[in-house]
């Protein structure tokens, strides 16, 4: 029996918003780290969320083939007090650290269950961008008010002006739709973004949830590629995004 070395916080923070992306997820841990990588249903989202573990003795890299993670962080969240995690043979025992007889038990499923996702970590690290800025939360609480007003839509748009960063809730390819331009960042660091860069509103429902202070987003003019980036004390959270063509 193997010992997880992760708190009850910090699992919480890193199921949830795995959980709001999809039932099922392959999480491994190895050394220091556990993390995942997942696309939504449709794959227009890539997630890469990691947490940084109290110790470093998984030597060997561990996968945990999770089929249902809300019913995983559901019985994380039914307990007020600190937990233990461990792994058995199939399964995570979980039991609160006084030991005193409360505990759960989550089987996993088989590697043939649940795939790998079709991006490698690798591949992630290995990206490259031009442009980069800060969406504060009052920001994306903007946003998300925004969404309600302009219901018409499920895409937003991004664009520089001068030094600013702007986004518009549309859709250019329907005609009179009602819409809302907002200018969500002061200044950005690197070149102007090249055109209007269009994706769907999907991913900051998303973001909203989180409630964090601040998103970091960057963005590869060349491939269209937008990458949010969230840090919540050691669970750090990567979306991956293509942009849509109009």
């Amino acid at each position: 029996m193997n010992k997880l070395p992760i708190d009850k916080k910090s699992i919480i923070k890193f199921l949830g918003p795995i959980s709001r992306l999809g039932d099922k997820s392959v999480i491994k841990v190895y050394k220091n780290k556990m993390y995942t990588l997942m696309a939504s249903s449709d794959s227009n989202i890539i997630l890469y969320a990691s947490t940084v573990l109290a110790d470093n003795n998984i030597e060997e890299c561990v996968r945990l083939n999770v089929a249902d993670v809300k019913k995983l962080l559901r019985a994380v969240e039914c307990f007020e007090d600190d937990l233990v995690f461990y792994l058995k043979e199939n399964h995570i025992y979980c039991e609160t650290a006084a030991q005193d007889g409360t505990y759960f038990k989550y089987h996993l499923v088989d590697d043939s269950i649940i795939k790998d996702a079709p991006i490698s970590v690798e591949k992630i690290s290995n990206l490259v961008f031009d442009t980069e800025f800060d969406i504060s939360n009052k920001k994306l609480s903007e946003i998300a008010r925004g969404s309600a007003y302009a219901c018409d839509t499920s895409k937003i748009y991004f664009y520089t002006k001068d030094t600013a960063v702007y986004s518009e809730l549309t859709d250019h390819t329907i005609q009179n739709i009602d819409s809302i331009t907002l200018k969500i960042a002061d200044n950005f660091i690197g070149v102007p973004v090249k055109g209007m860069l269009p994706l769907m509103l999907e991913v900051f429902r998303n973001l909203t949830s989180l409630k964090c202070e601040s998103v970091k987003v960057k963005i590869n003019n060349e491939y269209k590629v937008i990458m949010f980036v969230v840090n919540d004390s050691n669970v750090e959270l990567k979306y991956i995004i293509s942009t849509l063509i109009k």
